[in-house]
């Protein structure tokens, strides 16, 4: 089972990155608590901003949370790529 580990990716004082999605304290909290999610199968549908998407269809496994909610998975193409919530797509699946 995946543990949870969290990773803050901001330097204090700097600000997020363009186009980084902003979510609540409370989003984050509900997400980092739900330790069901640690180790759970995904598909991804779509994944519209990166440069380097994941294929839509890839399957994963939900690694970790970080501090400011993207949800990280370990795609099974070799890959490791965060889920953002409110703008990627997936699905949780049972394989």
């Amino acid at each position: 089972m995946a543990e949870l580990r969290t990773v803050n990716p901001l330097v204090a004082g700097s600000s997020p990155a363009l186009g980084a999605m902003i979510i609540d304290p409370e989003t984050i909290e509900l997400y980092k608590e739900s330790y069901h999610l640690l180790g759970k199968r995904v598909r991804l549908i779509y994944m519209p901003n990166d440069p380097s998407p994941v294929q839509p269809g890839t399957t994963g496994t939900i690694d970790y949370i970080d501090d400011i909610g993207t949800i990280f998975v370990k795609w099974d193409n070799g890959r490791s790529l965060g889920l953002v919530p409110g703008t990627d797509s997936w699905e949780y699946i049972n394989d």
